[in-house]
């Protein structure tokens, strides 16, 4: 389980709802999927969490590639000719290339569309991913908790900075709409 800092964005928190009428409920369920998926002013996690490079991806040499596909084979028990293996790693790499923002976008897109967000486009396998377990949830008036869950197995290695970067963003978004609300009301008690 990752662990972040939050004492920014407790801080924007208690001031946006100092100065603006929205329900703590509204609030953290906007810095929700803004933190997911960004804003016009905000990178989110989709867009920070690293993406694999498609010359690393070439860069694998095919026997590594039929060594693993070998591995798999031989522990179902099934053999293969030599013109099998040939197309099983011309498959594997293009699967390799097509996943590579696989911990990026279907990793975040169960918590996306749980927060009211539109998610991003998935593949047919999704449903079989590790990814696909990932989650969210809204808070409510008795639970004050935005829930969001990436289940892709690299999150926790590879998405840490990104989510720590689009958390404090979406704090300092937060302060910037609550200082401008303020400046607002300041503007009209004054005219």
């Amino acid at each position: 389980m990752l662990t972040l800092d939050y004492r920014q964005f407790e801080r924007a928190m208690r001031f946006q709802m100092q100065v603006t009428p929205r329900t703590c409920e509204d609030i953290l369920t906007w810095a929700g999927g803004t933190l997911i998926v960004g804003s016009s002013t905000v990178d989110g996690a989709i867009q920070r969490t690293p993406k694999a490079e498609a010359s690393k991806v070439n860069a694998v040499p095919d026997a590594k590639i039929a060594m693993a596909i070998r591995k798999k084979a031989k522990k179902k028990g099934r053999k293969m000719s030599r013109a099998d293996m040939k197309k099983a790693v011309a498959k594997e790499r293009r699967r390799r290339k097509q996943s590579r923002a696989y911990t990026a976008g279907p990793g975040w897109h169960k918590a996306a569309v749980a927060m009211g967000k539109r998610g991003v486009r998935i593949q047919g396998g999704f449903s079989k991913s590790e990814a696909a377990h990932g989650s969210g949830k809204k808070p409510t008036a008795k639970s004050l908790v935005a829930e969001i869950v990436n289940t892709a197995p690299a999150i926790e290695k590879i998405g840490r900075e990104a989510l720590q970067a689009a958390l404090d963003d979406t704090a300092s978004d937060m302060t910037a709409y609550a200082t401008k609300k303020l400046n607002e009301q300041f503007a009209k008690s004054n005219a």
